[in-house]
């Protein structure tokens, strides 16, 4: 299979990313809720979670800044990175919270598949 075939298939992700970035953040922000619950406002865990929200809600604003595929990629690596970083915190303690953010887990991993791809064509 050539690249530019699996690309094809995979161009659906561009029609759905917006929809998928809010659905998932509304995820983070319903994690960070509870969190604050348990840990309030100065818990290191909630924290993590409030950098990762602004480091997701900042990504639009810096790959359309530099419009470069590149970019792009590097931004779905460290933000796959980072939430990772959240999941296997949240893991520690709050293990049926850890789950929810295995969706955003995925999503970023097909996603940074598909930019490598297109990078490789």
């Amino acid at each position: 299979m050539e690249a530019p075939f699996i690309i094809e298939k995979l161009s659906w992700i561009d029609k759905v990313a917006g929809g998928v970035w809010i659905g998932l953040s509304i995820i983070l922000i319903w994690v960070l809720t509870i969190l604050y619950r348990e840990e309030g406002p100065e818990g290191r865990t909630f924290l993590t979670g409030v950098a990762l929200l602004v480091f997701v809600w900042l990504y639009p604003l810096y790959t359309s800044f530099f419009s470069n595929v590149l970019i792009g990629e590097i931004g779905n690596i460290a933000t796959l990175i980072f939430t990772l970083f959240f999941l296997f915190q949240l893991k520690r303690k709050y293990r049926n919270l850890a789950k929810w953010m295995i969706p955003q887990s995925v999503w970023l991993s097909v996603a940074t598949c598909y930019v490598g791809l297109m990078i490789i064509s």
